[in-house]
């Protein structure tokens, strides 16, 4: 469980300010209100001619009006107030609240805290959030450690009426936890969120060279090497002697080439795939030619024989028809043997 002690500490002295604020208008708007019951208390009193109010009914009474205003019954009423009953309200307990707040405007004011102040409080979390965030990192702990520094860009985007030299050190600030946001998210395989907050950090320095850095090496996660190629190039120009650099780009080509070489051999599988495809089409077409050819030289054969068999019946019919007519054989040896030469 993560001890938020230190940020909630902050946003407590916040609320706390903020609550401040609003009872000093609230006490000012009562001083206000008060102050012009007890001027147009004094004004009715003046014009009058009278010190009090003079009622006769206990507070809480109803009032019977059977008491005086200290005038004569020819005599104007006075004007209401807004206060409940007779026009005004009890004289003791209204002259009580107007004491009360006189004390009020006597005394002084509660300290305001000054923006300078609240604005030194907050840088306080923000290194807070960047220390406490490289802990958790540290310990593994991704999640946590992205809320944490989250929370720091959080606060550094609630800070105003800076000095140039303060709102540069915020923008660094800020700068920074999106890179290390990215880190965290670079070690969890989240390229896409990886490649989102170094983009956030490079748009308030072009010139992170870390940023590109990491931003590289995500999109290498993704198998854009391209687009990690282009990203180390900025990185490179801005720090041309760096080894890291260097071997990311080794790292970069030496995976361009495999992928090249993958993508020959998926050519080539895909080659050898048509290719069988083609002969199997090939060798089944053949088949079936010569099954067609096949066919065709057996019925060729079986007709063939069927007409030299109706041939060679048609000699011998011949031949028994001559045999009949030369008297070699009856009539009736002549029928039987045709029957039998026909099948019948």
């Amino acid at each position: 469980m993560l001890d938020y002690s230190k940020f909630d500490k902050v946003a407590q002295e916040h609320d706390e300010e903020e609550r401040v604020e609003k009872e000093r208008l609230r006490e000012e708007r009562m001083r206000k209100y008060y102050k012009e019951q007890d001027r147009k208390k004094k004004e009715w009193e003046s014009k009058n001619g009278v010190s009090g109010h003079g009622h006769s009914h206990a507070h809480g009474e109803s009032c019977s009006h059977n008491h005086g205003h200290g005038h004569g019954q020819s005599g104007p009423p006075p004007r209401r107030t807004g206060c409940m009953g007779c026009g005004f309200a009890d004289p003791a307990a209204l002259q009580q609240m107007i004491e009360d707040h006189k004390k009020m405007e006597n005394e002084p004011p509660k300290p305001k805290m000054c923006i300078e102040e609240k604005n030194r409080k907050k840088m306080a979390a923000i290194e807070a959030t960047r220390e406490d965030g490289k802990k958790l990192f540290k310990a593994g702990k991704l999640r946590d450690a992205i809320k944490i520094y989250e929370r720091g860009v959080l606060i550094c985007n609630g800070i105003y009426d800076l000095s140039d030299e303060d709102w540069k050190a915020v923008q660094r600030h800020e700068m920074l936890l999106d890179l290390n946001v990215a880190t965290c998210h670079l070690k969890l395989k989240e390229y896409q969120e990886a490649i989102r907050h170094c983009k956030m950090a490079i748009s308030i320095d072009k010139d992170c060279l870390k940023a590109h850095y990491r931003m590289a090496q995500a999109q290498i996660g993704l198998g854009e090497l391209d687009e990690a190629q282009a990203s180390l190039a900025i990185a490179r120009e801005l720090e041309p002697k760096s080894s890291a650099l260097a071997t990311l780009g080794q790292t970069i080509k030496k995976l361009k080439k495999q992928q090249k070489e993958k993508a020959r051999a998926f050519q080539r599988r895909m080659l050898a795939k048509m290719a069988e495809k083609t002969a199997k089409a090939k060798a089944q077409s053949e088949k079936h030619d010569l099954d067609i050819k096949t066919a065709e030289t057996t019925q060729n054969r079986k007709e063939n024989k069927a007409s030299a068999e109706a041939m060679q019946l048609v000699e011998k019919l011949e031949r028994l028809a001559k045999l009949h007519k030369d008297g070699m054989i009856s009539g009736d040896e002549y029928a039987a043997a045709k029957r039998q030469l026909i099948g019948l």
